[in-house]
């Protein structure tokens, strides 16, 4: 398959065989999402990704074709947030606290940071919140986008994460409650831990439920961090 790049072939034809052919290059480029192996492999196809969205915009290719591209961005973005709170657990990427990197790893070594593998710290925030709402969530959205005939919106997707910035004082102290003394965020972040824990008490809820929950858990553990 041709890479997710402008070509002349592809300006040369039909509008509709062009569209096409760009939903061909989307698919392609999710797939080598899957299969990718590092942050920068991701990086890059996000990079090629987003570049390859603004020359359909110019193109003035149909909305399904330009919002396929933006879910490749989007899916690209949530992979890399994934990558880096993984390797931020694993003491790969250092996490700030106080302005200053910080590592779970030994003194003797030294972590990456964020502008080591240049991502800005609001952007690897927002990446990682991406990460935390799912997949299903961001295709909702670029689905809904272009049902709409508009262009997809971070911002929709993000807002399903309450903003600290939004909530009362109390709120905010269950919060850290939460991330600290009860260690609830870890645990009930994940949803097979979190199902685990219900069926230990006799408890069920319906699968969506507790996909949202863990969202919303695992979105906690990511909204304060840099």
């Amino acid at each position: 398959m041709t890479a997710l790049a402008p070509t002349p072939e592809l300006a040369s034809l039909p509008a509709a065989t062009r569209d096409a052919r760009i939903m061909m290059l989307c698919d392609d480029a999710i797939q080598r999402l899957g299969d990718a192996r590092d942050v920068e492999e991701v990086m890059g196809l996000r990079n090629a990704a987003e570049a390859f969205s603004l020359y359909t915009r110019k193109m003035k290719a149909a909305v399904e074709a330009q919002n396929q591209c933006q879910l490749v961005v989007l899916l690209a973005e949530a992979r890399i947030g994934a990558e880096l709170k993984a390797a931020q657990e694993r003491g790969e990427v250092a996490t700030q606290q106080a302005g200053r990197p910080v590592s779970v790893r030994a003194a003797d070594t030294s972590p990456a940071t964020l502008p080591d593998i240049g991502i800005p710290r609001q952007r690897a925030a927002e990446m990682k919140k991406l990460a935390a709402m799912g997949e299903p969530r961001i295709r909702a959205e670029v689905a809904a986008a272009t049902r709409e005939r508009r262009a997809p919106s971070r911002r929709r997707i993000l807002d399903a994460i309450p903003s600290i910035a939004r909530r009362p004082p109390e709120c905010t102290q269950f919060t850290l409650w939460l991330r600290t003394g009860a260690n609830l965020v870890p645990t009930l972040g994940s949803a097979t831990a979190f199902r685990a824990l219900l069926a230990e008490h006799r408890m069920h809820l319906p699968p969506q439920e507790v996909a949202m929950v863990s969202a919303f858990l695992s979105a906690l553990a990511t909204e304060a961090a840099p």
